[in-house]
C-alpha cells in the first residue's frame, strides 16, 4: 500500500470517528434539551375553578424529575452526579408559586425555581387562566397560557410556551381532582465544546459551541387538590402522563 492511500485511509477513519463523535454529541445534547424543556414547563398546580375575590394563593413544593445517569452534559448542567449501576436516578428541585384571583374570572400566576445544585441554573414562568365555566357541584372547565424562561451555564437558554384546556371536580369541598392537555412550543440552545476529550463538560463562553433545536410536544397530566381540614390550606400533587414518571407536589395557602 502506497503512502497515499495510507494517508487517504487514515484521513477517512479520522473523519467518520468525528462523525460519529458529534452524531453521539448532538442525541446527548438533545436529550439534555428535552429534560430541561420539562423542568421549563411547569404547571400552575391548581383546578380549572378560580379564585376570584379568595385574593391571593402562595405556595412552595417540589419538581421531581428521572434524569439519565449516562447524560454527562445534562448532569453537569445541573450540577449533579450519577449514583450507582442504575440507568435513570431521581432528581428533585423546589419551587415557589405566587397566584392571583381577579375580579374577572382570571387567574394569573409565578412560579420560580432554581434546579441546579450548583446555583448555575433559573426557570421562571407565568400563567394566565380563565375559567370558562364554573358552578356547585358540577365541573370546571378553564383555558391556560403558560411563559416559560430558563438560563444556565454557557449558551444553555431555552423558552417554552404552552396552551392547555382544564377540567376539574371537586367532592364534599375537600377533594378535587383535574385534567389538563395541550400542546407545548420550545426553543432552545444548549452550550458544549468542541473537544472531543472533554465534549460534555462545561466551558467558559468563549470556548463553547451552542446546539440549538424547536419542537412541539403533546403535554397531558392528571392531579388531586386536598383541603386539609380548611379552605384555605390545601396539598396539591400532579403528574405528567406523557412520561409517567415526572411529578410535583405543592403545598399552598390562601391569604
Amino acid at each position: 500500500m502506497s503512502i497515499k492511500k495510507f494517508l487517504l485511509l487514515l484521513s477517512l477513519w479520522a473523519e467518520s470517528g468525528m462523525a460519529a463523535q458529534a452524531t453521539r454529541l448532538d442525541d446527548r445534547a438533545e436529550e439534555a434539551l428535552q429534560i430541561l424543556a420539562t423542568m421549563n414547563s411547569p404547571s400552575a398546580l391548581q383546578p380549572a375553578s378560580c379564585h376570584g375575590s379568595f385574593g391571593t394563593d402562595i405556595g412552595v413544593g417540589i419538581d421531581s424529575f428521572e434524569l439519565p445517569t449516562s447524560n454527562a452534559l445534562l448532569l453537569a448542567q445541573l450540577g449533579a452526579t450519577a449514583t450507582g449501576n442504575t440507568e435513570h436516578s431521581r432528581y428533585a428541585a423546589p419551587r415557589l408559586w405566587l397566584t392571583r384571583g381577579l375580579p374577572l374570572p382570571i387567574d394569573v400566576s409565578l412560579s420560580a425555581s432554581a434546579p441546579g445544585k450548583d446555583g448555575g441554573i433559573f426557570q421562571a414562568s407565568g400563567f394566565i387562566q380563565w375559567t370558562i365555566y364554573q358552578a356547585l357541584a358540577r365541573p370546571a372547565l378553564a383555558v391556560r397560557a403558560t411563559y416559560g424562561q430558563l438560563s444556565g451555564h454557557n449558551s444553555t437558554k431555552l423558552t417554552s410556551m404552552r396552551g392547555e384546556t382544564v377540567l376539574s371536580y371537586g367532592f364534599w369541598r375537600y377533594i378535587g381532582l383535574y385534567g389538563r392537555g395541550g400542546f407545548s412550543v420550545h426553543q432552545g440552545s444548549i452550550g458544549i465544546t468542541p473537544d472531543p476529550s472533554t465534549s460534555y463538560s462545561l466551558t467558559y463562553e468563549n470556548e463553547a459551541t451552542a446546539i440549538t433545536r424547536s419542537w412541539i410536544q403533546p403535554d397531558i397530566a392528571a392531579g388531586i387538590r386536598l383541603n386539609l381540614g380548611s379552605p384555605f390550606l390545601a396539598v396539591t400533587t400532579e403528574i405528567n402522563l406523557e412520561t409517567r414518571t415526572n411529578y410535583t407536589v405543592k403545598l399552598s395557602y390562601l391569604l
